[in-house]
Formats: C-alpha cells, sequence, structure tokens
C-alpha cells in the first residue's frame, strides 16, 4: 500500500480516514472484498487471511499492488535454504512481515508443507527452525 493511501471505513467515506502512513505500509494485506463507489474500486483489507476476522477498512485500489494467490499444491518437499534473501510470516512479505535473514541459515532444511504462485513467482511456506515461514523459489534448492 503506498503510504499515502487512506484508509476508509467505508468506501468514499474519508471522515474517519486513517493514513497508510502511520503504521499501515510494508506489509501483505488480504483482499475480503471490492465495492465500486463514484467509479472508484476500493478493496476492504484485512490483516488475516480469515474470510471473518482481521479486516479493518477500505482502501482505493489504485493505492494497492495486488498479486493473486493461486495455490499449486501441498505435497510435502524437502528443500535447503541457499543462504541468500528472507524469509516472511506472508507470502511476498514485507519488511513487517520480516521472519528471518535467510544468510543465517544457509544449508539448513526447509520442510514445505503448501506451494503457491503469488504473480508470476512461486513462495513456499514451511517450517524453519520450528517457525512456519514463507520463502520465495529462488532462495532454497
Amino acid at each position: 500500500m503506498k503510504a499515502e493511501a487512506l484508509i476508509l471505513t467505508a468506501p468514499g467515506f474519508t471522515n474517519d480516514a486513517k493514513k497508510a502512513a502511520d503504521g499501515y505500509i510494508n506489509q501483505v494485506y488480504y483482499i475480503k472484498k471490492q465495492a465500486v463507489f463514484n467509479k472508484t474500486t476500493f478493496y476492504l483489507i484485512s490483516s488475516k487471511p480469515s474470510s471473518t476476522s482481521g479486516t479493518f477498512g477500505w482502501v482505493e485500489a489504485g493505492q494497492m499492488k495486488t498479486y493473486s494467490h493461486v495455490t499449486v499444491d501441498k505435497d510435502p518437499k524437502m528443500y535447503h535454504v541457499i543462504g541468500t534473501g528472507s524469509a516472511y510470516a506472508k507470502a511476498w512479505g514485507g519488511s513487517k512481515d520480516f521472519v528471518y535473514n535467510l544468510n543465517d541459515y544457509a544449508g539448513k532444511q526447509f520442510q514445505i508443507n503448501l506451494t503457491e504462485k503469488v504473480g508470476n513467482n512461486t513462495w513456499y511456506r514451511g517450517l524453519l527452525d520450528g517457525k512456519e515461514v514463507w520463502i520465495h523459489s529462488s532462495y532454497v534448492i
């Protein structure tokens, strides 16, 4: 989400708007609903993948960069971290979703339990050092 974006309580309703720059940037959100108001598209965003919790406001579609998420498979896999990049709490995570610097995990096993395509990129979710994290496919072999 762009720093200048406003987070609204309803599409087009700016009276109680929060500024994205006030702690809402550099992280992944989930789009729960879409609405059009005065020919402008808005997304209801959530901090959680749940369809019932975590929603906190509407943002103009043009103020966000979006990627489709498609499950490839849930087949268990075992890869190894090559020692570059980062691990995140969410696929395509931002700095607020950061979990590990992968330099510290070179050669460690990464036990994958979910593979997703995010846009044109492949992301793996799995266990690394006891935590469930997301790692981009270019950082494992």
